[in-house]
């Protein structure tokens, strides 16, 4: 994920060609979903997020290949 910290756009990249991001969820600091992409299906996703307010945000991002499935949680900062 880049750029830490964010200013408009996020970028999630995975190193495996192989893996797909099936889905992204982003909450606000209480637990509120304030952003949700589902069935990406790539490698790679950038999100606008100038919508959002600055401040600290976390993320859960939905991978997997071969029918077998991962998550990553994570944090970052929109300034």
């Amino acid at each position: 994920m880049y750029p830490i910290p964010s200013k408009i756009n996020i970028n999630f990249k995975l190193e495996q060609n192989s893996e797909r991001i099936h889905e992204v969820l982003i909450f606000d600091l209480t637990r509120q979903v304030v952003y949700q992409e589902v069935n990406v299906q790539d490698n790679s996703l950038m999100i606008n997020l100038s919508h959002l307010n600055s401040g600290q945000y976390m993320f859960q991002l939905t991978t997997g290949a071969n029918n077998a499935a991962s998550t990553i949680n994570g944090r970052f900062l929109i300034e």
